[in-house]
């Protein structure tokens, strides 16, 4: 079970430049399940929990700005964006 859930208080930039809700709630998932998919045999299934703050993003514009660098950062809206893109996991 892929569940990680973080809400930064501030714009905290990690590895690379990437934003820390994007890296802990999405990214982290997204190596993990690479990393774990060769393993998994015959019924073994991968399960992304993500929230439903998905529901406070109306629009994917956030994609040009992922990382916050153009400013208007905020800690909720960051989260949700996160807990969208985990629903690109199939």
């Amino acid at each position: 079970i892929a569940n990680a859930g973080a809400i930064p208080p501030q714009n905290l930039t990690l590895y690379r430049g990437v934003e820390s809700a994007f890296m802990t709630n999405h990214v982290s998932h997204f190596m993990m399940i690479n990393g774990l998919l060769p393993a998994l045999v015959d019924d073994g299934r991968i399960v992304v929990v993500s929230s439903i703050t998905h529901e406070y993003v109306k629009t994917l514009d956030f994609l040009d700005n992922i990382n916050f660098s153009k400013g208007g950062y905020d800690s909720l809206h960051a989260y949700s964006v996160s807990k969208v893109l985990n629903f690109s996991f199939k």
